[in-house]
């Protein structure tokens, strides 16, 4: 919990009761929260997100009140600011959640550090939190996706280029069209050779544990 005192300490008793059900995370959901608009405009965002492509079963991700089991931290590697998803990525590995409501005082002592500046920096978590539980294990079909679009677009256009200039004589050297196709043709190659090498790290990470497993 947080040491600013928005949260009651009272509800630590509610947390336990839901452990002991059998739960091994319990996170907090903040009744009549008393940030600023900012702060609750990015987390209705970052909510929607989460739901819409990681099927985050939270209401309240964010909210910095939980209990939890020790052993789901054999399975989550922190850094960064990727702490605000360790909920997710607990319900991700397979660890059963729950929900409680909480009660959300006003701040009574610091400031916080939510301003403007951050919701481009939650953003880009967001994004990372999205890649690395969705396709850590298998980045080609991230990268590939995104290659394989942005080839198959340079391809149309050099295509078409290629046909106009072949039936109908029209002259290339003064279509900057040319340039866009060639660059989309090139990069989609880089990105999908991306993938590919993401997937050639995470076979050999693999193989390595299979090795180190067969010594123990």
């Amino acid at each position: 919990m947080d040491a600013d005192l928005q949260y009651d300490p009272k509800d630590i008793i509610r947390f336990l009761k839901k452990i002991n059900e059998g739960f091994d995370l319990v996170n907090g959901i903040r009744v009549n929260r008393q940030e600023n608009i900012i702060v609750k405009i990015y987390s209705k965002i970052a909510s929607w997100f989460l739901k819409t492509f990681l099927h985050s079963p939270f209401t309240d991700i964010n909210c910095g009140f939980k209990v939890f089991k020790k052993e789901v931290l054999k399975e989550f590697n922190f850094y960064g600011n990727n702490f605000r998803f360790f909920p997710l990525a607990t319900y991700l590995n397979g660890y059963k959640v729950a929900e409680i409501p909480v009660t959300n005082n006003q701040r009574k002592f610091g400031k916080t550090k939510f301003g403007k500046s951050k919701i481009f920096i939650g953003i880009l978590d967001m994004l990372t939190a999205y890649f690395l539980l969705k396709f850590s294990e298998r980045p080609l079909h991230f990268f590939g996706v995104i290659g394989g679009m942005l080839f198959l677009v340079g391809f149309l256009i050099s295509s078409y280029l290629a046909i106009e200039r072949l039936f109908f004589g029209v002259l290339l050297f003064q279509r900057p069209l040319l340039q866009l196709g060639i660059l989309l043709i090139i990069v989609g190659i880089q990105v999908v050779m991306t993938g590919i090498i993401g997937e050639l790290i995470v076979f050999i990470d693999q193989r390595s544990k299979i090795k180190d497993q067969k010594l123990v």
